[in-house]
């Protein structure tokens, strides 16, 4: 019995439970029309008044119109922007080829004084070998000029002099 009892228990319960989420439900729905009525009794109201229909349809055409002007304004102010930005970047296109332009000339001829620096460097570097090897067979000449004054300086002094032999 008390198992029979339990079983009617859970069932109630279960029901009541049902019963409460119908009733939510319900309430819910009553809400959302008590919202929602004022709207359909107003375009009912429209509907069955052609007069009231065509200041409506006359409103909403209006309104429609105005945004559609405000929304060709808006894209025509657009295209004057997108217009000026394009012409913008041209520009900008532009002066950057000039620079560039401007920089790989001053670069071509910083390159070419560079070349032209390194043959001078190259013609100098020979020239100075030249003179070095001059100036070698110079000192040696000298070397030898000195040696050979030395060597009549030596012989000079052991040769009497003129005025010493008589």
């Amino acid at each position: 019995m008390t198992s029979e009892m339990t079983a009617m228990t859970a069932m109630a319960t279960v029901e009541a439970d049902q019963d409460a989420r119908s009733r939510d439900s319900l309430v819910a729905l009553i809400e959302q029309l008590a919202t929602d009525l004022p709207v359909y009794i107003e375009e009912l109201a429209i509907i069955t008044d052609s007069a009231a229909a065509e200041a409506r349809i006359e409103t909403v055409t209006r309104a429609s119109a105005q945004r559609i002007l405000a929304a060709e304004e808006r894209a025509a102010l657009a295209e004057e922007t997108a217009d000026m930005a394009v012409a913008a970047l041209d520009a900008a296109q532009e002066k950057f080829a000039e620079e560039t332009a401007a920089i790989r000339e001053e670069a071509a001829r910083q390159v070419a004084d560079a070349a032209f620096v390194r043959a001078e460097l190259e013609r100098y570097r020979e020239r100075v070998g030249l003179l070095e090897v001059r100036l070698d067979a110079v000192r040696d000449e000298t070397d030898a000029l000195r040696r050979e004054r030395a060597g009549r300086s030596t012989v000079e002094r052991e040769r009497p002099r003129p005025a010493e032999q008589c």
